[in-house]
């Protein structure tokens, strides 16, 4: 008979909320530079939001105009031209663009806060 010990390891994998809420700030984090600025909050990390509900993990991103730069287009239709001066990858959808350029980051993260 051989036992195997998973420890910590399998005590990780019980703290799903923990590990997505962790994630969620790590997404953030990667996430920044591809957030519109010029001036104002819509990148400041104190002011975005990390929630917890029976979904998952949520990235709230609180400014009032928040939602208009994240689909890229203005109240009248008209499509951003994002300025690139502090954010050089700044865009619509900058999670999307996080998630495509650096999934392998991502996963990474993950491996090491389930494996310890």
């Amino acid at each position: 008979m051989t036992q195997i010990n998973l420890g910590g390891w399998a005590n990780n994998l019980g703290k799903k909320e923990k590990m997505e809420t962790d994630l969620a700030r790590k997404v953030r984090e990667v996430s920044d530079q591809y957030v519109p600025f010029l001036h104002g909050n819509l990148a400041n990390v104190n002011n975005t939001q990390i929630i917890h509900d029976d979904t998952g993990a949520h990235l709230i991103y609180n400014e009032p105009y928040a939602h208009r730069q994240f689909v890229g287009v203005s109240e009248k239709g008209n499509i951003f031209n994002y300025t690139k001066t502090f954010h050089p990858y700044a865009g619509s959808d900058w999670i999307g663009k996080a998630k495509q350029e650096n999934m392998e980051a991502f996963s990474q993260f993950v491996r090491g806060e389930i494996l310890g």
